[in-house]
């Protein structure tokens, strides 16, 4: 989390005021949406940019229906960084979901259809299988 220092960080709060919070891999199709979720909205995103809450075993926080990988997590501690005055969240798995049919023979996660990744504050890609190695020894 970038500086939080005298910026409104609704997400922080409820994470802090919850102790529970989840993450979710949004598909490719939901990239802008999911862009849109960091502006500050005086409603919920869920309502704003047309995802779906979701709860699941009674888990306090609300998962995103689009997405088809989901973590529910426990709040654990914040770690500050002093370098760059940001913030470390740190959480306990408490429940993943996971469609079968993202799992591969060998027990990986094939992602590159429903998942994007993120780099910086704004730029968005496809994620695709490029290799498998075997286990690196020292030749």
């Amino acid at each position: 989390m970038r500086p939080i220092e005298g910026i409104r960080r609704d997400t922080y709060k409820n994470i802090k005021e919850t102790r529970t919070y989840t993450v979710n891999h949004v598909p490719p199709n939901r990239a802008q949406e999911a862009h849109q979720t960091s502006a500050k909205y005086e409603v919920s995103e869920f309502d704003r940019l047309g995802f779906t809450p979701e709860y699941r075993n009674a888990f306090s926080a609300p998962y995103v229906r689009e997405s088809d990988i989901k973590f529910g997590l426990e709040y654990v501690e914040t770690v500050h960084i002093k370098a760059n005055d940001t913030r470390m969240i740190i959480g306990t798995i408490k429940h993943l979901y996971i469609p079968n049919d993202i799992i591969t023979t060998e027990g990986y996660l094939d992602i590159s259809n429903s998942s994007i990744g993120s780099l910086g504050l704004h730029s968005y890609y496809k994620l695709d299988h490029l290799a498998s190695y075997p286990y690196a020894k020292t030749k």
